[in-house]
């Protein structure tokens, strides 16, 4: 089989599916060549047995529903042991340089914070929209 045939396989492919019209090259190269002709065939074939076998997997939908759930709660726990480190780090820092610096850096995030956050409200918007 060369190229040429591998190009009409595609094609053929995309015919059977119904996602393109059968044109008189294609077809003439068909007639022509035996390898297409049984991939063509081959097609059919694997069609009638999928209808056949009727066969529609079974879905577990209460037990994806509690994977899914225990996803949630892990991302929540994690999200709450990331603001407990920065609390920490922040309360450490504020110890270690004097309370002076903690008057500043809380003038800072009050007057900075709602700009800051708008990209990860933003961003947690997203997220929970693209969860349903």
């Amino acid at each position: 089989m060369d190229e040429q045939c591998k190009q009409y396989q595609l094609l053929l492919m995309d015919i059977h599916f119904g996602e393109r019209n059968m044109d008189g090259e294609i077809k003439g190269h068909l007639e022509k060549c035996n390898d297409c002709q049984a991939y063509w065939q081959g097609l059919d074939k694997i069609e009638e047995t999928l209808d056949a076998l009727n066969f529609e997997p079974a879905v577990d939908y209460p037990q994806i529903s509690e994977v899914l759930a225990r996803v949630r709660k892990r991302e929540s726990i994690l999200e709450s042991l990331k603001f407990v480190l920065v609390a920490i780090c922040l309360l450490l820092a504020s110890v270690l340089t004097g309370f002076k610096f903690l008057l500043f850096l809380q003038a800072f995030f009050y007057l900075t914070l709602p700009f800051l956050s708008l990209p990860l409200i933003y961003h947690y918007k997203e997220r929970c929209d693209s969860r349903g």
